[in-house]
């Protein structure tokens, strides 16, 4: 984590991060932010497998809320299109703190 940067902060950018990739179809980049232990429990391609390509237009993460030190849930807003209309979607992502790092679970 960056000196000076709060936990909340950190994570909000890791976030949106790993959603700047997922909306350019560079899902190989966004597995990098998953979870060391779920790495172990999917592979690379399975994880890339899992993903419609372009599917997405954009993504915003507009918050998070850190109930521990250890753990936070992010909340996003990811746009996309479907049968031609665009598409807003709330969801919510859990992210954990691991050595110095913030890394995002997979949950299946």
């Amino acid at each position: 984590m960056a000196p000076g940067k709060s936990g909340k902060d950190a994570v909000a950018e890791r976030a949106q991060q790993r959603w700047d990739l997922l909306v350019k179809n560079d899902f190989a980049g966004a597995y990098r932010y998953m979870s060391p232990a779920g790495r172990q429990l999917v592979t690379e391609q399975a994880y890339a497998l899992g993903f419609q390509r372009n599917f997405w237009t954009a993504a915003k993460v507009t918050g998070v809320q850190c109930p521990s030190d250890e753990a936070c849930e992010v909340d996003v807003t990811v746009e996309y299109k479907r049968q031609g209309l665009a598409m807003k979607s709330p969801l919510r992502e859990k992210w954990i703190r691991e050595k110095s790092d913030w890394w995002f679970v997979l949950e299946r």
